[in-house]
C-alpha cells in the first residue's frame, strides 16, 4: 500500500497535560488537548505514553503512580504524578482517550515511545525511575558525560542486554495489540543512548536485530 506523508506531525509530550493542568484533571481535559493541536492544523498527533514509567494502566510496564502516594516521591514531580493517578482513578485510561479523541477530530493518530529515557538518573532516590531501572544496575551503561548542569552524567540502559531490549519490546507488544492507531513512532534520539560511548558501530547487527523484532510485530497498516 503507498505510504502516506504528513505536512504537520505534532508529538505530545507524556506529562505536559498533567503539569499544566492546575484544577483536578477529568477526560474532558484530554479532549480539549487534543482539539487544541487539531485546530492548529496537524494532520497527525503523537502521543506519547512513556519515559521510564507509562501514563496509562499497563499490564506490562509499570505506571508513573506505582507506590507514589502524597508525602512520599520528589515534590516537584508528585503533583503531575498524582494528576495521572487522578485520571486513571476516573476509569479513563489516558492513552485510549487520546488516540480515540485524534479520529473524532480529524487527525491520523500515533503513538512515540522514548527508547532509553534518562529522566532522575542523577538522582537515586527520583521518583522517575522505574523498579526495572533501579534493581538492575547491571544493566545500565557507565555514566554518560553530556554539558554542565544537573543532568551533566547520566546512565542510561545498555541495549546490548537482552533483557532490556525484550523489555521496550514487550511495551511495543502492548500498544500495537491493544490500541488502535496508524503511526509508531520509536524516539530514539530524545535520550540517544543505547551503548557504551564511541562503540556503536560494534552493535549495528544488534540494533537491526531488534528493530527487525519491533516491524515483526505490527499489524497490517500501520506505518513504523
Amino acid at each position: 500500500m503507498p505510504r502516506i506523508t504528513y505536512r504537520v506531525i505534532y508529538n505530545q509530550d507524556a506529562s505536559h497535560l498533567f503539569s499544566r493542568t492546575i484544577e483536578p484533571i477529568t477526560p474532558a481535559h484530554v479532549d480539549e488537548m487534543v482539539d487544541e493541536v487539531a485546530q492548529g492544523g496537524a494532520e497527525l498527533m503523537l502521543i506519547n505514553p512513556n519515559c521510564q514509567r507509562v501514563n496509562y494502566p499497563s499490564n506490562v510496564w509499570q505506571t508513573f503512580w506505582d507506590g507514589i502516594e502524597p508525602g512520599t516521591g520528589q515534590a516537584d514531580n508528585l503533583a503531575l504524578i498524582m494528576q495521572k493517578k487522578r485520571l486513571a482513578d476516573q476509569g479513563c485510561n489516558y492513552l485510549t482517550r487520546a488516540l480515540e479523541r485524534c479520529r473524532q477530530a480529524g487527525m491520523a493518530s500515533g503513538v512515540s515511545v522514548r527508547m532509553n529515557d534518562t529522566h532522575g538518573t542523577p538522582w537515586p532516590d527520583s521518583d522517575a525511575l522505574s523498579d526495572f531501572y533501579t534493581q538492575h544496575s547491571e544493566w545500565r551503561l557507565p555514566g554518560n558525560y553530556m554539558s554542565d548542569g544537573p543532568y551533566a552524567v547520566i546512565q542510561a540502559l545498555d541495549y546490548r542486554q537482552p533483557e532490556v531490549r525484550e523489555h521496550y519490546l514487550a511495551l511495543i507488544r502492548e500498544l500495537v495489540s491493544d490500541y488502535s492507531f496508524e503511526v509508531l513512532e520509536l524516539d530514539f534520539m530524545r535520550s540517544p543512548h543505547f551503548f557504551p560511548q564511541d562503540t556503536a558501530d560494534q552493535y549495528c547487527d544488534v540494533m537491526t536485530g531488534f528493530l527487525r523484532e519491533v516491524r515483526q510485530l505490527l499489524p497490517d497498516g500501520m506505518s513504523l
